[in-house]
C-alpha cells in the first residue's frame, strides 16, 4: 500500500482527484461538468439550431468535423477552454501580465487621467494621426528610446504587427523562415503576402541554415521566448545566420519586452544585440497591460511599413488611455527592478521543482511553464482538477499546438508566492499518489 501523502507544505493532504463516483477513474475518461456558470455545453449550440441554419456546403462539412470530432468526442460535449469561474482567493496562472502591474494606481490614474482630457480620441485610422498627434508621437518616441532603435510603431495588437510586417516587407514567394513554434500571427502574416513559408525545427541552427541554402535569402521570423513552450531562442546563433545568409531578422519579443534585460529592455538588448536584430515586434498585452502591439526597427523601413501594413492602414488607431497607460507602464516597468527578479525567482522555483519532481515541463526555461497533458482528454481531466482546487491555469490545443500535443500553460507573476507555488506542486503530487500512468508526469511516486 501507498503510505499517506504529505505534501510539500507538511500536512496530510486530501486526494484532489475523483470520479463522479468517488471512485478513482481512468485518466481522460469521464470528464465531468467542472462549472456552476461558465462551462456551458458546446454541443446544446450545435443542436440548438442546426435545423433551420443554411449554408454552404463546404462551411456545413467544417462545422460538422468541429462540433462532432471535437466537441462530442474529444471534449464529450464540455468546451476544453471553458472551466470554472475563478473565486476570489483563486491562484491565477492564466494571465500574461508577468510584473502585476494591471492595476497598478500610477497606470490606472494616467489612463483616467487621459480618458477625462481626450475621451476616446479621434476614430479614424492611425496613418492620419501620424506626425499629427502629439500622445501618439511621444508614445512612439518614449518606445524607441527604450529600445534604443531609430524609430517605432505602435500597432493595435501584437498579432497586427507580425501580420503586418511580413505582409508589408514579403512579396509573392519570398521565402519567409519560420520557427516551427513561431506565433501563429507570423503565419498569417505569410499567407496575407503570398509569400512562402518555410518552416525550420525548434531553435534548431542546423535545420534553418539546410533550408537557407536550398531556398536562399529572405525573411526570418522567431520568437525570443515561445508562448507555448516557454523555450527561449539562440539569438546570438540566428544573428550570425540572418548576416551571413542575407537575411532580414525579425525578432517577437512579447514574451521577453518588460521581463528580461536591463530595465526591463528585452533579450535582445539583454544580448546587445540591437544594432544587429533588424526589427523587433512586441505584444503591449503582457507585461506591459495593455491593449497594442509595436514594432521597432530603424526609420526608412519604419516608415514604409507604417504606410504599407494593412492592419496599420485598415485600423482604428489606439485611444488615448492606451497610449497613457503604455507610458505609465514604460516608467513602471523601467523602475521596478524587484518584480523581474521575484518574476525570476519565482519561475526558477516552479520549474525546478516540477522538474525534481518528475512532471514533464518540457524544456522550459522561462516564466511561461507548460504541463505536456497531450490528448485534449487528458488536459481537460488535469484543468478540472486543477480548477477543483482553485488553480486556474492557461488550456492550450490545436490550432494553438499541434494535435494531440496539447497542453496547461502556467504563467508566473511577481506576484505570485512561494506558498503560491507550493499549493500547485501538491496538488499535482496528489494526482499523481491517487492515479497511475499520468503522461505528463516521469517521476517514481
Amino acid at each position: 500500500m501507498r503510505p499517506p501523502f504529505t505534501g510539500l507544505l507538511g500536512e496530510r493532504l486530501k486526494p484532489c482527484y475523483t470520479a463522479a463516483n468517488g471512485q478513482e477513474a481512468e485518466l481522460g475518461m469521464g470528464i465531468q461538468d467542472n462549472s456552476t456558470e461558465n462551462n456551458h455545453s458546446a454541443s446544446s449550440i450545435w443542436e440548438s439550431d442546426v435545423e433551420t441554419e443554411r449554408y454552404p456546403e463546404f462551411i456545413n462539412d467544417a462545422m460538422e468535423h468541429y462540433f462532432e470530432d471535437r466537441v462530442k468526442k474529444s471534449w464529450q460535449g464540455r468546451h476544453i477552454l471553458n472551466g470554472k469561474t475563478p473565486t476570489p482567493t483563486a491562484l491565477i496562472f492564466s494571465s500574461n501580465d508577468y510584473l502585476h502591474i494591471s492595476q497598478h494606481p500610477e497606470l490606472i490614474n494616467a489612463q483616467m487621467d487621459a480618458m477625462r482630457k481626450y475621451g476616446n480620441g479621434q476614430m479614424q485610422s492611425a496613418v492620419f494621426l501620424s506626425n499629427n498627434s502629439q500622445l501618439l508621437d511621444n508614445c512612439e518616441q518614449q518606445f524607441s528610446t527604450f529600445l534604443n532603435y531609430p524609430s517605432s510603431l505602435l500597432t493595435q495588437s501584437g498579432w497586427c504587427s507580425n501580420v503586418g510586417i511580413i505582409q508589408a516587407l514579403a512579396k509573392r514567394n519570398t521565402p519567409v523562415y519560420l520557427d516551427f513554434y513561431t506565433h501563429m500571427s507570423f503565419w498569417a502574416g505569410v499567407k496575407a503576402a503570398n509569400a512562402k513559408p518555410i518552416p525550420f525545427q525548434h531553435n534548431s541552427t542546423e535545420s534553418l541554415i539546410k533550408r537557407l541554402e536550398r531556398h536562399g535569402p529572405g525573411i526570418i521570423a522567431i520568437d525570443s521566448i515561445y508562448s507555448t513552450t516557454g523555450t527561449i531562442s539562440p539569438l546570438s546563433e540566428f544573428v550570425k545566420i540572418a548576416k551571413k545568409y542575407d537575411c532580414l531578422l525579425i525578432v517577437d519579443e512579447s514574451h521577453s519586452l518588460g521581463t528580461y534585460g536591463p530595465s526591463g529592455k528585452g533579450l535582445v538588448t539583454l544580448l546587445g544585440l540591437s544594432d544587429q536584430v533588424d526589427v523587433i515586434t512586441a505584444s503591449l498585452a503582457k507585461a506591459f497591460s495593455g491593449r497594442g502591439g509595436l514594432i521597432a526597427g530603424k526609420k526608412r523601413l519604419i516608415e514604409f511599413v507604417r504606410y504599407s501594413s494593412l492592419p496599420a492602414i485598415f485600423s482604428s488607431a489606439l485611444v488615448p488611455h492606451d497610449l497613457a497607460g503604455f507610458s505609465s507602464s514604460l516608467e513602471i516597468i523601467s523602475r521596478d527592478e524587484w518584480r523581474r527578479e521575484k518574476l525570476h525567482a519565482n519561475a526558477t522555483f516552479l520549474r525546478e521543482a516540477l522538474s525534481a519532481n518528475g512532471f514533464d515541463i518540457g524544456d522550459s526555461e522561462s516564466q511561461i511553464i507548460p504541463i505536456m497533458t497531450g490528448n485534449e482528454a487528458n488536459t481537460i481531466w488535469l484543468r478540472n482538477e486543477l480548477e477543483k482546487e482553485d488553480i486556474f491555469g492557461a488550456v492550450f490545443c490545436s490550432p494553438a499546438t499541434p494535435k494531440n500535443r496539447a497542453l496547461i500553460r502556467l504563467s508566473l507573476s511577481s506576484n505570485h508566492e512561494k506558498r503560491d507555488l507550493l499549493r500547485v506542486i501538491d496538488c499535482l503530487l496528489k494526482l499523481v499518489a491517487h492515479q497511475r500512468d499520468i503522461p505528463f508526469f516521469n517521476g517514481e511516486y
